[in-house]
């Protein structure tokens, strides 16, 4: 075989990856952060208010593992809204619960169901006419779940 078959297999070699490497990135599944997130990033004044409100709080916004379920605590007492899992590195297994806490500000939330991994609970609740919003981190392992504080350092929480 002469070195113009070599060149020619050579090309033909880099074509076939080439097109190889193209579909397989067209079918790679991208997971945005939001469909609607310009939307959402133009009402952010909105969401800064709230965290503003929150701060203002005489007590910070708690969240505890017992019993097999996550408890919020929520200082203004009672409070009405929504509770958004939100996995970063899936946004098909991101859902929301209400929120409705009783009298002292607790609301029980459930723990089965939830894969290993981190999750961010962005809670957004009105209480006594003002509007709030904080953001807790938590990662699943297999035996605990860490309630992961805004300094990054975990804060381990035994599961069973």
């Amino acid at each position: 075989m002469n070195w113009g078959y070599r060149i020619m297999i050579l090309y033909t070699s880099f074509v076939v990856f080439m097109v190889t490497m193209v579909v397989m990135t067209f079918q790679y599944k991208v997971n945005l952060v939001a469909p609607d997130y310009y939307k959402q990033e133009m009402a952010y004044q909105a969401e800064i208010n709230k965290m503003t409100n929150t701060k203002e709080l005489s007590e910070e916004v708690k969240l505890q593992y017992k019993e097999n379920m996550l408890w919020l605590n929520i200082p203004s007492g009672e409070a009405e809204g929504e509770i958004l899992f939100f996995r970063p590195s899936d946004s098909r297994k991101d859902f929301k619960i209400a929120l409705s806490t009783d009298s002292t500000g607790l609301q029980a939330l459930p723990t089965e169901g939830l894969t290993k991994g981190l999750w961010r609970l962005k809670i957004d609740w009105t209480s006594e006419g003002k509007n709030f919003y904080n953001e807790q981190r938590i990662k699943i392992n297999a035996q605990n779940i860490e309630i992961l504080d805004k300094k990054l350092k975990p804060i381990a929480l035994n599961r069973k």
